[in-house]
């Protein structure tokens, strides 16, 4: 599925931000309120998309291990987070 299919969900504007590609990252469309998160083709996480948060599932999690407000902050998350290493 496309981002444009999902227009209207939040985490399509992650899944287009150029900042991420430079560290590496590449997002997919997991489900309406998913997206996939690999970084040179090796998965490392879920975002989900929640009432009112954007929660994120590291690769071998299945509690939350960050909840954010916004997609810009989810972007600068994954930047910060991955950036570095």
């Amino acid at each position: 599925m496309t981002p444009k299919q999902y227009s209207g969900n939040a985490l399509s504007r992650v899944m287009t931000d150029p900042a991420l590609a430079s560290c590496g990252l590449a997002a997919e469309m997991a489900g309406v309120r998913s997206i996939s998160v690999t970084r040179h083709g090796r998965f490392v996480g879920v975002w989900r998309q929640t009432l009112g948060s954007f929660d994120w599932y590291p690769a071998g999690y299945n509690q939350p291990q960050a909840r954010l407000p916004t997609a810009d902050h989810v972007s600068r998350f994954m930047i910060s987070t991955f950036a570095a290493s």
